[in-house]
């Protein structure tokens, strides 16, 4: 069973990239999304079977599925973006989502350069990626205690005639 506190706090710290979601002219609308450079060390160590496919459902416009298994779960996330790189980021975004991920901003608009792409050098992300993620103990188990006695000899039904 997956552990999904984990992989949420692993997904929060890897929220350190941008998904051009539209380009317009010379702006374009970006999104934060999950680093997965900064993501796979830290899913590493949750599981290190780990296992994260893509399928694009659309070249034109590019739409992409992300699917993360971790310790047997699986969760998917579906976007659609400016580029098929884009759209792999946005879709693990919104996979993101399923985990209660969500970005600290919503979409915002930044200047587009067709050669150097969208300008995101002045957005903060907010989430600085911590150097190990820390463990969380689980809660005690408190013993199983019987709520109920069992009645020994005795029924409860009745017969009419």
């Amino acid at each position: 069973m997956a552990e999904p506190h984990r992989v949420r706090d692993a997904l929060r710290a890897s929220m350190t990239a941008w998904a051009t979601l539209t380009v317009r002219d010379d702006q374009a609308r970006v999104t934060l999304a999950p680093d997965l450079d900064v993501l796979a060390p830290h899913l590493d160590q949750i599981d290190p079977a780990w296992s994260l496919t893509w399928a694009c459902d659309s070249v034109t416009p590019p739409v992409v599925r992300a699917r993360l298994t971790v310790h047997g779960t699986a969760r998917e996330g579906l976007a659609t973006a400016h580029t098929l790189p884009d759209a792999k980021l946005a879709a693990l975004a919104e996979m993101a989502r399923s985990y209660g991920v969500r970005p600290t901003s919503d979409p915002v608009w930044v200047e587009y350069d067709p050669e150097d792409g969208a300008n995101t050098t002045e957005l903060e992300t907010d989430t600085p990626a911590p150097a190990d993620l820390p463990e969380r103990p689980l809660p005690p188990r408190r013993p199983a205690t019987r709520r109920w006695k069992k009645r020994g000899g005795t029924s409860r039904t009745s017969s009419s005639n």
